[in-house]
């Protein structure tokens, strides 16, 4: 915060009559509303429509009346009141001009006296839901509430803090303090850092940024220890050596609360639609188990999702840590893939209330409409947690996480789609300091055709060892639908389970002609000019990702060249064509669009290009991966009665270099639909920048 920080003002005697002087009267727009409390002192907040002076009256019930005042004007207010009794209940007023508002608070606890606290996150989007919630929040009556970050759509947005955050609380936080965490979306905007005033307890010297100075923070309330930090950075600014890892070090290391809690965006474990945050992960989450940390609280997944507690079983001197997804309080909501470590979750708007009673800690997670969605009970013998369900390993999880990596990474290639029969091998690693027990297990379709000998493979791979598990595969073509899939079972002396590898990838290099024409095309979108008639269509229906089969959204894609450009049309049909127009604006972010693309590569291999778009002509291009904005490339589209066509040039120059006639170039299109099914022209594509998994564009 920068505007009237820290105010600290001697009490006044008598009440003060403000007016302004030949303006519109002064009016509260936001607030009051409690940001840091402590024992003995408390933030008041709150916002007016043009700046005005801040002065705040309070009392204990039936006791003198004490005023602070600060004549310096400003718009966002904030008066600190200290001194104040521990345990104790206030009433307060805070005025600007002849504007005032009430209401009351309560100063923190001291470290034996039990409490209760909420938490939740994700609130942005839909303030219908984010006012349900808080009102349930209202009636559980904690002593704060913390939030994992997404507080709203925009934080650069003043109207999306005024709908999305300050109406659905404003019967809540002006008694209720407040502790918010950063997320993507508030964007590190200025408008955060401005409504807030959070705990600082260190010098600026020991954060990355004097403008970032809230941006992690520590606060003690009775017996705890609460710990705020940045997910959303670079991973250079999370990692050892940064920073904020240093500061965290020292908060989980000089404390000697009973209890630790630590809140951030973005979930080390996480079984949504985002999935973990790996790094994240690696960074932070060896300083939890070393420390003791109890809960770790974060958002980003729209679900909810506990962990059993998890730890090292090949180190010692470390505690479990309990992993909690809170992403219910507003936004939509995301699907959920329960992984090892998930011992409940649930796709629901949600808030959790923790009570902490000296060595006891109880958690109940509710719905928005007051439904118990889950418990979980901790307690403490000899500041040890003792919990009543299992344990899961630390190892056990990275193993899961390389062995999925390691199929997600397989790829087989076929240049005839004919061809009846070949060896695969599977090379599969131990990334662990002890032995494993693998198994390779095929399942197959009756009537797909398929023979694989042999079924079943095992191997006790030692430790860092890596084994090749080789297979004999047969059918009368290997791209025939369903595929194989196979399942990878795993035994250690602290767990067992299984990965499953989907279908399996076998990729083929289908060509698609590119000819010649030398008439003039307009781009209207609408493939009516008669070179498209002639131009080479695909022949083959696009395919689901997965490989499993056709896709339900039939999409036609057509190419031709002129002397200085590729030119391609799409025809693509859609279930609901007044559905098509997902967004309004050009975005680097096509994910949520009914949008289609191109990968091409020149003969050579050394650079593949992206070139994609929607229905609303927003427009994205990569190379190599990298977000390329100068390309310039040109784009039409028009909307029919059963979804919509598309017509793309893109200039040779963007290659540098011209295609020859007998030239191969490297290909695949793709369509992604708004029900996020992604499908594509030639099976097997890998979404990477690998133009061997391309198919092949012949230069006629």
């Amino acid at each position: 915060m920068s505007l009237a920080r820290q105010i600290r003002v001697a009490s006044l005697l008598g009440i003060l009559t403000l007016v302004g002087c030949g303006h519109s009267p002064v009016e509260i727009i936001k607030g009051p509303y409690l940001q840091n409390v402590t024992a003995t002192s408390i933030t008041i907040m709150w916002e007016t429509n043009r700046p005005a002076i801040s002065k705040v009256s309070y009392r204990q019930l039936n006791q003198p009346l004490h005023q602070l005042l600060n004549p310096s004007r400003a718009k966002i207010h904030e008066v600190t009141l200290t001194d104040l009794e521990p345990e104790t209940r206030y009433e307060y007023e805070v005025a600007s001009g002849l504007v005032s508002a009430r209401s009351w608070f309560r100063t923190a606890v001291a470290p034996n006296t039990p409490f209760r606290f909420a938490v939740y996150g994700d609130s942005r989007s839909h303030p219908g839901t984010h006012r349900s919630i808080s009102r349930q929040m209202l009636l559980a009556d904690p002593a704060f509430i913390l939030n994992t970050g997404d507080l709203v759509d925009s934080g650069n947005r003043p109207k999306d803090w005024e709908k999305q955050f300050f109406e659905p609380l404003k019967d809540v936080i002006d008694h209720i303090p407040f502790y918010p965490t950063l997320g993507n979306h508030e964007d590190h905007a200025a408008l955060y850092y401005n409504f807030f005033s959070l705990p600082t307890d260190e010098t600026t010297e020991n954060k990355a940024k004097q403008s970032d100075e809230e941006s992690w923070y520590a606060f003690d309330y009775g017996s705890a220890r609460f710990i705020a930090l940045d997910s959303d950075r670079e991973a250079s600014e999370y990692q050892p050596g940064s920073a904020q890892y240093e500061w965290l070090e020292r908060q989980l290391g000089n404390h000697s609360q009973r209890w630790t809690f630590v809140y951030f965006h973005h979930p080390p474990y996480s079984s949504g639609k985002h999935g973990s945050s790996i790094g994240i992960r690696n960074a932070w989450s060896e300083l939890f188990m070393k420390h003791g940390v109890d809960l770790v609280f974060s958002g980003h997944d729209h679900i909810y999702e506990r962990t059993y507690p998890i730890r090292k079983m090949l180190a010692e001197d470390n505690t479990p840590v309990t992993y909690i997804v809170t992403g219910g309080g507003g936004a939509g909501l995301h699907s959920i893939y329960p992984q090892v470590w998930t011992a409940h979750s649930a796709s629901a708007n949600h808030f959790m209330l923790i009570e902490i009673d000296n060595e006891q800690l109880d958690l109940v997670a509710y719905t928005d409409d007051a439904e118990v969605l889950d418990t979980l009970t901790i307690r403490k013998q000899a500041g040890k947690p003792v919990y009543d369900s299992k344990n899961i390993a630390y190892e056990q999880i990275e193993l899961e996480n390389h062995l999925s990596d390691q199929i997600r990474s397989l790829y087989f290639d076929t240049y005839d789609e004919k061809e009846k029969e070949r060896e695969i091998a599977i090379p599969i690693s131990n990334p662990l300091m002890i032995p494993v027990e693998i198994s390779v297990l095929w399942e197959l379709d009756s009537q797909s055709g398929w023979n694989i000998t042999p079924s079943s493979a095992s191997h006790r791979l030692k430790a860092e060892e890596q084994r090749s598990f080789t297979f004999h595969i047969r059918t009368e073509n290997l791209l025939r639908q369903p595929a194989p899939t196979f399942r990878i079972h795993y035994r250690m002396p602290f767990g067992e389970g299984e990965v499953s590898s989907g279908p399996i990838r076998i990729g083929t290099h289908r060509r698609f002609a590119c000819r010649p024409f030398q008439e003039t095309i307009h781009l209207y979108g609408n493939l009516a000019e008669n070179a498209w008639m002639s131009a080479a269509k695909t022949n083959h229906p696009f395919t689901r990702a997965d490989g499993q089969e056709v896709t339900d959204f039939p999409t036609i894609v057509r190419t031709m060249r002129d002397s200085d450009a590729f030119y391609f049309g799409f025809e693509l049909e859609d279930a609901q064509p007044e559905r098509v127009f997902a967004r309004s604006s050009n975005t680097v972010d096509l994910g949520g669009d009914d949008a289609a693309g191109i990968y091409l590569s020149p003969p050579e291999r050394d650079d593949v290009y992206l070139f994609a778009f929607n229905a609303r002509k927003a427009r994205h291009a990569t190379r190599n991966g990298t977000y390329w904005p100068e390309a310039n490339w040109s784009l039409g589209v028009q909307k029919d009665d059963v979804g919509w066509t598309a017509e793309v040039r893109i200039p040779f120059t963007l290659f540098r270099r011209m295609p020859r006639k007998g030239e191969r170039w490297w290909v695949n299109f793709f369509r992604n639909t708004r029900i996020r099914e992604f499908s594509e022209w030639n099976m097997g594509f890998v979404p990477t920048m690998n133009a061997s998994q391309l198919g092949i564009l012949e230069i006629q």
